[in-house]
C-alpha cells in the first residue's frame, strides 16, 4: 500500500489522526466478547494501559405530550501505548450510540487513535500499521464478513504556542493561515474567538470530506479534516476497506496543501 505522509513537514501541526471503521456485531456479543479481545490485544505487550472510557448521553423524550428526560451512560473499554502516563496510540470499540429517538443510531466502530504528545512529529504509516495488524484479528475473532465504511480525522494545531510567527502580535489572523482567506487592502485582519467555519465536500456519490476551522480560545486554532463514508459499505471485505483508508488520507493531504497558506506551509516545514 502506498501510504503518502507528511514528510517534508518536519514541524507538522498534526496532533491527532483517529480512524473509525465501522461494524456490526449482535449486542450481546458486543458486551460479552469485546473486553477479551482487547485482553488478547494488550497480552501482546504493545499497549500498556486498560481503562473505562465514560460518557453520558443526555436526550429528551416526548412521553405523551410530556418531555421526558432521558441518560443513559456508556462504557467505552480501551487500550492506550503510554510515554510517560500521555498517550501516543490507542485502540478502543465503541458501541452503537443513540442520539436522538427519531434519528438512527451511530454506528459501532473499532477506533485507532494516534496523538502527538512530544516535539517528534508523528506519521500516517505508525496508524496504518496497527490497522493492518489488528483488524484482520478482530474480523476473524468475530466472524465479520464485511465492513461498513471508514471515518478518518486529522486534528490540526495552529495555536498561539505552537505557531506565533502565523499570528498578528498575538491575535489570530486567518489571512497568515489559510489560503483562501485574503488580507483586506494589504493589511493582516485579526480574529477574535470564539468561532467556527464548517465546510462540506461531496467525495463521489458515497463520502463526504468535512474541514472545520475553530477557535474556542484566545490562544487557540484548530483545522479538522475528516472524511466519512457515507453509506453502509454492505460488502466491503478489509481489501477494499484499507484502500478506501489509502485513498481518505491522500485526499487529507491535498487539501492540507491546498487550505494552508505558503506562509503555514513554510512554518510546518521547520
Amino acid at each position: 500500500m502506498n501510504s503518502e505522509d507528511l514528510s517534508s513537514f518536519t514541524n507538522s501541526p498534526v496532533v491527532q489522526r483517529c480512524l473509525d471503521i465501522k461494524i456490526d456485531l449482535d449486542e450481546t456479543l458486543f458486551e460479552s466478547e469485546i473486553p477479551n479481545w482487547l485482553a488478547k490485544v494488550a497480552e501482546n505487550g504493545q499497549y500498556n494501559a486498560q481503562d473505562i472510557r465514560q460518557f453520558w448521553m443526555f436526550r429528551i423524550e416526548d412521553a405523551g405530550g410530556i418531555p421526558k428526560p432521558k441518560a443513559r451512560l456508556y462504557q467505552i473499554p480501551q487500550l492506550l501505548n503510554k510515554i510517560d502516563s500521555k498517550p501516543v496510540m490507542g485502540i478502543e470499540v465503541v458501541p452503537s450510540i443513540e442520539t436522538d429517538p427519531l434519528a438512527k443510531p451511530l454506528p459501532q466502530v473499532l477506533r485507532f487513535s494516534q496523538w502527538r504528545q512530544s516535539e517528534d512529529v508523528t506519521r500516517f504509516s505508525a496508524l496504518e500499521s496497527e490497522v493492518e495488524r489488528w483488524t484482520p484479528d478482530f474480523i476473524e475473532s468475530f466472524g465479520l464478513d464485511h465492513l461498513g465504511g471508514i471515518t478518518l480525522r486529522y486534528v490540526n494545531d495552529i495555536g498561539l504556542g505552537r505557531f506565533p510567527d502565523l499570528w498578528a502580535n498575538g491575535k489570530l489572523s486567518l489571512s497568515k493561515i489559510l489560503s483562501f482567506i485574503p488580507s483586506p487592502n494589504g493589511q493582516v485582519a485579526a480574529y477574535q474567538a470564539p468561532f467556527k467555519i464548517e465546510t462540506n465536500q461531496p467525495v463521489g456519490n458515497d463520502a463526504v470530506l468535512k474541514i472545520n476551522f475553530e477557535s474556542a480560545a484566545e490562544s487557540g486554532f484548530n483545522v479538522v479534516f475528516e472524511y466519512s463514508s457515507l453509506s453502509a459499505r454492505e460488502d466491503q471485505p478489509l481489501s477494499e476497506a484499507l484502500k478506501e483508508l489509502d485513498s481518505a488520507h491522500k485526499l487529507i493531504l491535498s487539501q492540507f496543501q491546498a487550505q494552508f497558506s505558503e506562509d503555514a506551509l513554510n512554518c510546518f516545514q521547520g
